[in-house]
């Protein structure tokens, strides 16, 4: 297959796995607005906002860098995305409890004090599928993240809708992300078992973050500020008012 058909396939099947993950996730925030009262809304998106950032620390700009790279060192992204991803994890544990007792945010404190220490796990599931998906997007090989993708966003669907129903509360939520994180890695890692080349070594990992904390700082400039806003709000006035 040439560069050419291997680009337009890529771009056709990025396109669709976006409009098929955004119909899935149209429908289930559709029955879960239902389902679930704001404040619980508001305390899952404050949790998730922080686990994203974590995502963003966890990285460092890497996989933006990797896509650039000739030879990229897979073996020593994966290493550094797992250790950072589990240091992180376990640091977040711990955010939910110090927040209570600090006596912020209400409900939103109370809330990540009782579901954060587990759903912090979420940083490191994510970090595992990292290094297979950059390779699949640099080898322009995005088809065969159609499937994975579609599969984790209905497995979320179906894991958050089917607790809600049996009034398992905010905790469908946050189920729903972690069981959608863990399917998403194994399958990534199911197709590109035996091809990608987990060579690297420490210098190899260095060279790549001298050249990616540029690429850090634009991705933390940009993506987070949403999250952080919800944040702010959810300490300030409580979950209700970042849930509506």
């Amino acid at each position: 297959m040439s560069t050419a058909t291997k680009f337009r396939s890529s771009a056709i099947s990025a396109y669709g796995s976006q409009i098929g993950r955004a119909v899935l996730r149209a429908g289930s925030d559709l029955l879960l607005a239902r389902l679930l009262a704001p404040s619980e809304h508001g305390a899952f998106e404050v949790a998730y906002g922080l686990v994203l950032i974590a995502g963003l620390v966890r990285d460092l700009g890497l996989p933006y860098q990797l896509v650039r790279e000739e030879d990229p060192p897979y073996g020593a992204a994966l290493a550094w995305t797992v250790g950072a991803g589990a240091v992180l994890s376990a640091l977040l544990a711990f955010a939910g409890p110090i927040l209570q007792a600090m006596g912020l945010g209400g409900h939103v404190s109370g809330a990540l004090a009782q579901h954060l220490p587990w759903f912090s796990l979420y940083v490191l599931l994510d970090g595992l599928a990292v290094v297979p998906k950059i390779w699949f997007e640099r080898n322009l090989e995005v088809r065969r993240l159609v499937l994975p993708e579609l599969l984790r966003g209905a497995t979320i669907a179906a894991v958050a809708c089917g607790l809600a129903l049996s009034g398992r509360g905010v905790v469908s939520l946050f189920a729903g992300e972690i069981a959608g994180a863990s399917l998403y890695a194994a399958l990534l890692w199911h197709r590109a078992h035996g091809a990608i080349p987990l060579v690297g070594t420490r210098a190899d990992l260095f060279r790549q973050f001298r050249s990616s904390w540029t690429l850090f700082l634009i991705a933390l400039a940009a993506l987070p500020m949403p999250y952080v806003q919800r944040f702010g709000v959810g300490l300030r006035h409580g979950a209700a008012e970042v849930g509506f």
